[in-house]
């Protein structure tokens, strides 16, 4: 029995030294010599335990126990050596040896027990003899051995490389079952994965980490795209306050106004927003006269609100001036500088042409002016310049009826954030999550925004399902310059074979030196009555393939809760590329849930559809005053005259009479502005 119990004492050292599968797999490679002082004295350790139990004399247990511990400590040596040595830096995910390891061990140590406990002779024979075909076993070349290229590896691996990297204040965000450092966002993570592959709740992971820590009071603000919509609700149910959720939903009703005098105050920036509401059409052939005609009307309209009203108009303002060329040509025509504009409409067919094609995307945007014009009655308004000196979470949400009304004017709010986010420095992190990037159509400065981010602390956070869809929307040069620049990335399920392939080559290729047998049959006879015999030839070659191969993309499962299925896909954190299942349970337990009692979408009243006309007080608001006294007009007496021949001879901008402007474009019946929404 003492014999034994120093047994018991001396497998379980064993069992640590030769299977120490957390800590070969969580080990770094480059502290081989650290591992091993630690294995040497636990083996120290067993041995004077051993020492200790046994009333044995000391020199039974010197003549026996412990030349078996040295004999044993001696192989494990060679086969961590072997481990660290070589299998870590040249095993591939086929040939990783962890699994082959444990395999032998375990049901190796638990016979020698058995044998042990039968016999003790037999045991100890088996002791010194089985270890030495095991050792050969492990320690064997390995069939295809990495030599240069990516490397996928584990989780663990990856953790070991991380841990510690975070100070004890910052949380963190997770990516991949990783909890990364926040300084590390500025380098930007790409999800891609279609729909149901988890990109969703990939991304809700990381948002949770970050925005808790987003509401007034920390260093920090957050920008999230929402095309479904549910991040409302689900922000809420995180723990931010309502009151530090800016919603730009201009067909919700908590949404807010567009303050857009307080962000565009240029020339420069007129031509961003002709250029939104007015777009390229591609192939428009001679169309593109009258789109560039109606665009340079827009522009030239902007830029008279922002010399006679500045940062005191609002969208409201800009629909309605441009409405009917009722209004637009004489307002436009009181200002010596902007009305020569009025000459490129020409005359005739070509004329009714350019005006025709500015009502046609004017009366697009009438219902979005008329839900921006009731959030600000309401005291609900808000501008980038506030929002980048404060915090908080700016959700910029999109519902189905409206989005196509809906997405020009927040694409122009979102490429308005990248180009202030990259002109002036502002305290803390600002994150842009931007979910279902390629509908969000194309983002002026993305690229610039990638590129200095750092320099900036701007955190990105892209989102898409299809590769096509980007290169589709920026071309496929600034697409690739674009994610070129994401450190950070998941790969998720996939549809189609050309997102597949894509994401094989961003992960990258490796290059494996397989060894091969090759069996020649010689002689006359191959059967087996035959004289031939069979020579064995041993070669070994390059092979150069996909670190992890398209079809693994498309094979990948979909996140189901009912049958255990966690999110599957490969992930790259800096150099790091590594298979990883995030566990369904982990999903249930981690990710926080919506608030219930909060909806997602809150639809705006149908009342508020309509546009408001303009009163006296917008007119003195707008500073049209000012602009019919620089022109020689009083005001003072709102006649109502026709506007035929309002420009006189076809080349006349000199100043108008009063008596020629018609002010009836005025609601003169509303006197007031309403303070609330009815």
């Amino acid at each position: 029995m003492p014999d034994f119990c120093c047994f018991v004492f001396g497998s379980i050292f064993m069992l640590h030294l030769f299977a120490p599968v957390r800590a070969v797999e969580r080990r770094m490679e480059e502290k081989p010599a650290l591992h091993m002082l630690h294995l040497s004295g636990e083996c120290l350790l067993w041995s004077g335990v051993a020492l200790l139990v046994s009333p044995a004399p000391p020199l039974d247990i010197l003549g026996y126990q412990l030349p078996l511990l040295l004999y044993h400590l001696v192989l494990g040596y060679a086969v961590h050596r072997h481990i660290f040595r070589y299998e870590l830096k040249k095993a591939t995910k086929e040939t990783w040896p962890i699994r082959r390891l444990w395999a032998l061990m375990v049901p190796g140590h638990m016979g020698l027990l058995f044998l042990m406990s039968q016999s003790y002779a037999l045991g100890a024979v088996a002791a010194i003899l089985l270890p030495l075909p095991v050792r050969y076993f492990i320690t064997r070349p390995l069939p295809v051995e990495h030599e240069r290229g990516t490397k996928v590896t584990t989780v663990h691996r990856v953790r070991e490389r991380f841990e510690g990297t975070r100070p004890p204040s910052d949380q963190g965000y997770e990516l991949g079952g990783v909890q990364l450092p926040t300084k590390d966002m500025v380098t930007h993570t790409l999800n891609v994965g279609t729909t149901r592959s988890g990109k969703s709740m990939s991304m809700s992971l990381a948002l949770q980490d970050i925005l808790r820590n987003s509401y007034p009071g920390h260093e920090r603000r957050a920008l999230i795209t929402d095309f479904k919509p549910e991040f409302y609700s689900l922000l809420v149910g995180w723990g931010i306050p309502e009151d530090s959720i800016t919603l730009m939903n201009a067909s919700d009703a908590r949404g807010y106004c567009w303050h857009l005098a307080k962000d565009f105050t240029t020339a420069v920036d007129s031509e961003a927003i002709g250029s939104i509401l007015i777009p390229d059409v591609p192939n428009a052939g001679s169309g593109k006269f009258f789109n560039d005609g109606a665009r340079m009307l827009v522009v030239r309209m902007v830029q008279l609100l922002m010399r006679y009203a500045p940062g005191n108009w609002y969208f409201r303002d800009l629909i309605l001036a441009l409405e009917s060329e009722d209004i637009f040509i004489p307002l436009l025509s009181c200002d010596p500088d902007l009305a020569p504009v009025l000459k490129t409409l020409g005359s005739g067919e070509t004329r009714d042409s350019v005006i025709a094609t500015l009502a046609t995307y004017i009366e697009r945007y009438r219902v979005v002016a008329a839900y921006m014009d009731a959030h600000m009655r309401a005291g609900r308004l808000h501008s980038i310049t506030d929002w980048k000196e404060g915090h908080g979470c700016v959700l910029v949400g999109f519902d189905r009826k409206n989005e196509a009304l809906i997405r020009p004017i927040y694409t122009l709010y979102v490429t308005r954030v990248a180009q202030v986010l990259t002109s002036e420095h502002t305290s803390g992190y600002t994150f842009l999550f931007l979910d279902e990037l390629p509908e969000l159509g194309r983002i002026g400065n993305l690229e610039r925004v990638a590129r200095l981010a750092a320099a900036y602390k701007v955190c990105l956070v892209l989102a898409f399902q299809a590769i096509s869809d980007l290169r589709e929307v920026y071309g496929q040069e600034i697409a690739n310059s674009i994610i070129g620049q994401c450190d950070h990335a998941a790969y998720l399920r996939v549809l189609d074979h050309e997102t597949a392939e894509w994401a094989a080559k961003q992960i990258g290729e490796t290059t494996v030196r397989e060894k091969l047998a090759t069996y020649v049959a010689e002689g006359w006879g191959t059967g087996r009555s035959g004289r031939g015999r069979r020579a064995t030839t041993n070669a070994e070659h390059l092979d150069r393939r996909f670190a992890v191969p398209p079809e693994h993309f498309l094979n990948l499962p979909k996140p189901d809760k009912d049958s255990n299925t966690g999110i599957h896909g490969v992930y790259k954190v800096g150099h790091m590329v590594y298979p990883y299942e995030v566990p369904s349970n982990y999903l249930s337990q981690h990710l926080l849930a919506e608030d219930k009692t909060v909806p997602a979408y809150m639809p705006i009243a149908q009342e508020h559809e309509t546009l408001r006309r303009w009163t006296q007080e917008d007119m003195v608001r707008l500073g049209f005053d000012k602009l019919f006294k620089q022109a020689g007009l009083l005001p003072h007496d709102l006649r109502e005259t026709t506007f035929e021949g309002l420009l006189g001879p076809a080349e006349s901008t000199a100043p108008l009479a009063i008596e020629q402007v018609d002010f009836s474009f005025l609601n003169t019946d509303e006197t007031v502005i309403d303070g609330e929404i009815a």
